[in-house]
């Protein structure tokens, strides 16, 4: 049976956004850029509708008087904090019927509606091996239905290098935060990737790390071919319960370092799950980052 597409969001979840969107700005900002918030600056730059939430002092009354409607006033602040988010589209999110992959792709979709709706720009960077698209950055939150059907679109599978498609974003000299959303399978350690991030000066890396539960511990007993889902890697093997039970051992101590590597290297990470409800999955982690 095929799963139920988590894209488009539903309205219904986007308002449930809308209303906790300050617990976004640890996430999407954080303590060590500085502020960047809407309507503290100088340059007036347009209007979006007035959602549940929004501070009324933001209202234009003067248009209300004039349309009936309550729009917000958007300023451009002296200095933008960039949200660059980065959805993984190599083979391994394709795992297992690709759940990882719809979940990273909504949890990006609903990345992109908080960052527009807190006065980040917002690019998006779908990547593999190397960067398959980049998209941004935009400002106004029209962009959201056209960024939406391009998180839609089809996985294109392949090998995988944040390091190598992240590479011509650090080159600019705008503040950002990235946040890769991945299950972290690649050939370069991570880590590297965060030093590179922390290297760049004015960025930072957050990592969400998308988990399904089945890599960590797949049934493994019986006539057995290892291969790697990004290479031609292949092992056979005659697994019993013991070495079952030492593989899985061996690949919960492997994501554990994986996670302390990248805290090292000065990454916030970060955990979503494949297989549970993604809505309230996704408001746990913004819950969890704003405490």
């Amino acid at each position: 049976m095929t799963a139920a597409p988590l894209l488009p969001l539903r309205p219904a979840f986007l308002d449930r956004l809308a209303a906790v969107r300050e617990l976004a700005v640890p996430l999407l900002r954080g303590p060590a850029l500085g502020a960047a918030i809407s309507g503290t600056a100088a340059e007036f730059e347009g209007y979006r509708p007035y959602l549940p939430g929004d501070d009324i002092r933001g209202v234009d009354w003067n248009l209300f008087a004039r349309s009936g409607e309550l729009y917000v006033k958007l300023f451009r602040v002296e200095e933008e904090i960039e949200a660059v988010l980065l959805l993984d589209e190599s083979a391994s999110m394709l795992a297992g019927g690709g759940a990882k992959f719809r979940t990273a792709a909504a949890a990006c979709a609903a990345l992109a509606y908080l960052g527009l709706l807190t006065a980040h720009p917002v690019t998006l960077l779908r990547y593999a091996d190397r960067a398959r698209g980049i998209f941004g950055p935009h400002r106004q939150l029209e962009a959201f239905t056209s960024l939406s059907r391009r998180l839609a679109a089809p996985a294109a599978g392949g090998g995988t290098d944040l390091g190598r498609s992240l590479a011509p974003l650090l080159r600019g000299l705008r503040p950002m935060t990235v946040v890769a959303l991945t299950d972290g399978f690649q050939r370069e350690p991570l880590a590297r990737v965060a030093a590179a991030v922390r290297a760049a000066g004015r960025a930072r890396l957050v990592v969400v790390l998308v988990r399904d539960e089945r890599d960590r511990r797949p049934p493994l007993r019986g006539n057995l071919l290892l291969q790697d889902d990004e290479g031609a890697e292949a092992v056979a093997v005659l697994s019993d319960r013991e070495l079952e039970r030492e593989l899985h051992g061996a690949l919960a101590r492997d994501a554990a370092a994986r996670e302390r590597e990248l805290a090292r290297g000065g990454a916030q990470v970060l955990s979503l799950p494949a297989q549970a409800p993604f809505e309230e999955s996704f408001l746990s982690l913004l819950r969890a980052r704003a405490n």
